[in-house]
């Protein structure tokens, strides 16, 4: 929040943050974190959120876009979701 502080200094049109929550989880400390981040934050904060898996590191390693690596897999459908999301804002 600081930087985006100082940066409106310099650049005071900019429309507010969005934050993606990522590397959620399906458990109950996870949800409450991505709840707390909506409850604080409202709608700066995408709907999509990317959960962790095992093709995201793998995809880095094989030095593939996930997309390409693993296009069905859960965080690669799920980054597709947040790039729809993020053109339609």
């Amino acid at each position: 929040m600081g930087t985006m502080q100082e940066v409106r200094k310099v650049n005071p049109t900019l429309p507010p943050p969005k934050i993606v929550a990522c590397k959620t989880e399906h458990t109950t400390v996870s949800q409450s974190i991505v709840d707390g981040l909506r409850k604080q934050f409202g709608s700066n904060v995408f709907q999509t959120a990317i959960p962790r898996g095992k093709d995201i590191p793998a995809a880095h390693a094989a030095k593939r876009p996930l997309p390409f690596f693993a296009p069905r897999s859960k965080p690669s459908l799920a980054y597709v979701a947040l790039a729809e999301e993020v053109r339609n804002a």
